[in-house]
Parts: structure tokens; sequence; C-alpha cells
């Protein structure tokens, strides 16, 4: 299976110094969403410690449904839809929380791989940006943008689509 031998191949004493050595989250994925294989910055974005026997392994779990992503109903589709079609897909200021902490912010890179049989999914942390653009520099105020965001979520996609959000 290719799934199989990219996922050990990604595991040998030679590529884990390479994936390891990523500042972007990766994650493989099987063509449904479940993970085959992740790197320590996803380990990190998740929460997810090697020292904590009881917690859940990434493994086998969905990226989508399992994880506390924005949308996530929405990003399985992207994640569907670049399977079935063999192209990339893209989201932008995707919002994770871990509980009990903070927002962040991640643009999410999905890419098809070995034919069809899962994906790479990366991704880049953008808090630091999403967070400038939320608070004003010379204020230290929330912009209104922020506020539109917090208080009307539903509203940014038809607010997005006409151009006023």
């Amino acid at each position: 299976m290719v799934l199989d031998d990219l996922v050990r191949q990604l595991s040998s004493p030679m590529m884990k110094p390479v994936m390891e050595g990523l500042q972007e989250a990766v994650v493989i994925t099987d063509s449904v969403g479940n993970i085959v294989y992740f790197n320590n910055e996803f380990a990190t974005l998740v929460g997810f410690y090697t020292d904590r026997p009881q917690q859940p392994k990434p493994i086998g779990r969905n990226i989508f449904s399992d994880y506390p992503f924005e949308a996530a109903d929405q990003k399985a589709a992207l994640l569907e839809d670049a399977i079935k079609t063999g192209n990339v897909r893209t989201s932008k200021r995707v919002m994770h929380r871990r509980m009990g902490e903070n927002e962040d912010y991640y643009n999410i890179r999905i890419t098809p791989i070995a034919n069809g049989q899962g994906a790479q999914i990366g991704f880049t942390d953008v808090t630091k940006e999403v967070l400038e653009a939320t608070i004003d520099e010379l204020t230290q105020a929330y912009t209104k943008s922020h506020y539109l965001r917090k208080l009307f979520p539903h509203e940014k996609g038809k607010a997005a689509s006409n151009g006023s959000y």
C-alpha cells in the first residue's frame, strides 16, 4: 500500500529529523481524514504530550472531527474535495482552541498524496498576524473587525462575500 510506504519513509531515521525540524505542523491522513502520521509541531498544536500515557494518541483519530478546529465540517469537505479532484485546497485563518487556552489561528493547506489514498495537511501558525489585525497598535483597543467576528460569527460568510468584512 502506497500510504503505508510513505508513512514508513517519513518515520525512518533519515527522514525523522527533517519532519521534526519543520516549523509547520504536518499531518498525513488516510482518505477519510484519520491520522496516520504527525510531526512534533502538530503534537504541540493539539496539546498531545508523550509523557502523558492516559492521553489519547492522535494516530487513528479524525483530524477535523476529533480536534477543535473552527468549521470542522467545512474542512472535512475540503479534504474530501482535495482527494477526489487531486487538487490542493487551502483555508485561511482557521481558529483552533485547546481546552483552557487562547485561540490560535492557522492557514491550512491540504495536498492529496499516495494516489488519492490520503492527504498531507500543513498548518502554518498565523496567530500573531491575526492578533495584530485584531488589536489597534496605537490604542491597544480591539478593532471593528474583531467585534464583528465575535458578535456575529454566523455573518462572516455573508459579509466576506459582499466585501464588508
